[in-house]
């Protein structure tokens, strides 16, 4: 269950880890956007400076998301 604005994957993504995800929405009005490494490989060519704005973005989303882990392994 992820909150709204939720990303996963990214970590992945940045460490070359070749996973697989799934996702799916339980309300009528969520929006879920996919993005594969093509995508990102494409985005980087075409546009370097959105590329970098997405990946600061990203980024710090999933900084967010560890800093608010209540995690026992940390």
């Amino acid at each position: 269950i992820w909150p709204a604005g939720g990303v996963f994957g990214y970590t992945d993504t940045l460490l070359d880890r070749h996973n697989t995800f799934s996702a799916f929405a339980t309300q009528n009005d969520t929006r879920v956007a996919k993005l594969t490494r093509s995508d990102l490989n494409l985005l980087k060519q075409e546009d370097p400076v959105l590329d970098a704005l997405l990946h600061r973005v990203l980024l710090r989303s999933s900084v967010l998301d560890l800093a608010n882990c209540s995690c026992d392994d940390v």
